[in-house]
């Protein structure tokens, strides 16, 4: 299997809507107690995603999830085993 370097680099996820093949994606990021759906493509940000071009899926969005971000960090997490955010599940991977 090819690593999905979205998923990798910054915790976005893509998943196909209908059929396995077809090219109606919606990219979203999970977090521990919520899913941010970032918006409904084909696969051009899946195709672009070693390149630095792949940053605009996460231009269009970086204040809203910085904001999102911010507003999860003064609530209480309900486990304090899973990551609040895509960048603490990178840092606690990577601390293993």
């Amino acid at each position: 299997m090819t690593p999905d370097p979205l998923l990798a680099n910054h915790g976005i996820m893509h998943l196909h809507l209908g059929q396995p093949s077809t090219n109606h994606l919606l990219y979203l990021i999970q977090y521990a107690d919520a899913v941010i759906f970032l918006e409904l493509n084909d696969h051009k940000y899946v195709r672009m995603a070693t390149l630095p071009s792949s940053q605009n899926l996460l231009a269009v969005h970086v204040a809203h999830l910085k904001r999102f971000e911010e507003q999860a960090a003064r609530l209480p997490q309900s486990d304090p085993g899973i990551p609040a955010t895509p960048a603490d599940a990178n840092d606690q991977t990577r601390q293993e």
